[in-house]
């Protein structure tokens, strides 16, 4: 892609993403990064393959094991990848099925079937790839005193992140959240430029109108299995806004204003400030009360793709398998566009082997 920012430069978004990984999100020990992914970490036989500075993901039909767990289900959520040529009537005539989500970049749909419709889905023609739709957690957002973390190693620089689109797959953000105010400093994208799903008070009254700035550029909503599978209760958002924290949280502490006031139950606690201050954020919620649904974050991540950011944080869930998870073959598409992808390591730990995420293309 030629439109990058900033990341073009690489060493503040490293660090930026780096010190993140090892403030906010986790103890556990850095394993992997993009720079150290090479042909050798491929084994014989495998999906991918490096072509110069992109891996290419090889035609092999992938079919989840935990899909026959599933038979005898009412209604399941599987995704479903193809290549061309692909008739999708083929599996809207599967009955009582819906399609729920579509997704261009990746060639494939989400959508809802009876667990005896499952292998009928499996045996089509061009079929690429049946995946089970997990409702995946969020990672835990308390912080670990064991970290042991100085003020000195914490220091911000003001101007760190300008010119960098942060994406936020996630349960969504409190847009008026000082940390996201109004940055003083001229910066791009134009407002404008992206959706902005906040002030849905046909659903909930709560859901306040807001009209995103330079700082919160864009914020999106990806809930569509979520909806139809859980519903949301009647004091949730159908809305970007985040009824949970958990967004706000990481976002804040990745890219919030600096030096914005601190208090907790009214007691001053001296100023905040993200890692990298200057970032413009976009906010994809893809999390309802109890979960977050692949295929909604799958949707998000191809939005945050097509919307060109350079940066996308994720904390939800993780995968030891990365060769077969979809959510993983998500971020190698945005990794072969030059997207930088952090993903939470868990909070599990300090023994060896406990993070909750290895994908070799993303940073954990």
């Amino acid at each position: 892609m030629s439109n990058k920012r900033n990341y073009r430069t690489g060493f503040n978004l490293l660090l930026t993403i780096g010190l993140l990984v090892l403030i906010v999100f986790s103890h556990s020990q850095t394993v992997a990064k993009q720079s150290d992914f090479n042909a050798q970490s491929l084994t014989a036989g495998s999906r991918y393959v490096r072509t110069g500075a992109e891996i290419a993901m090889l035609t092999e039909r992938v079919i989840d094991d935990r899909l026959e767990g599933l038979v005898n289900e009412t209604a399941v959520s599987i995704i479903v990848t193809y290549v061309e040529p692909f008739d999708l009537t083929q599996l809207q005539a599967i009955p009582d099925s819906q399609i729920v989500n579509t997704y261009q970049r990746m060639k494939g749909v989400s959508m809802i079937v009876p667990g005896d419709q499952i292998m009928s889905v499996t045996q089509l023609p061009n079929i690429t790839g049946v995946y089970a739709d997990e409702l995946q957690q969020v990672e835990a957002t308390v912080s670990q005193p064991s970290a042991d973390i100085t003020a000195a190693q914490t220091a911000v620089d003001a101007t760190a992140g300008a010119g960098t689109l942060f994406a936020a797959i996630d349960t969504g953000v409190w847009p008026e959240h000082p940390s996201f105010a109004e940055l003083n400093s001229a910066a791009m994208p134009d407002v404008g430029t992206y959706p902005c799903e906040f002030g849905n008070t046909a659903w909930q009254p709560d859901d306040a109108p807001f009209a995103c700035n330079n700082k919160l550029v864009g914020a999106y909503t990806f809930l569509d299995t979520y909806k139809a599978l859980q519903g949301l209760t009647a004091v949730e958002f159908d809305s970007a806004r985040d009824d949970h924290g958990h967004g706000t949280h990481t976002t804040t502490s990745a890219v919030g204003n600096a030096d914005v006031p601190a208090a907790v139950a009214g007691t001053d606690m001296g100023t905040i400030s993200g890692v990298a201050p200057q970032a413009q954020v976009i906010a994809y919620k893809v999390c309802g009360g109890t979960g977050c649904y692949a295929s909604d974050a799958l949707a998000a991540i191809e939005q945050a793709i097509i919307d060109d950011v350079d940066v996308i944080n994720y904390a939800i869930g993780g995968s030891n398998s990365p060769y077969n998870d979809i959510i993983s073959l998500a971020f190698l598409d945005a990794y072969n566009n030059d997207i930088f992808v952090a993903r939470a390591a868990g909070n599990n730990g300090p023994e060896p082997d406990t993070l909750s995420e290895q994908t070799p293309w993303v940073t954990t």
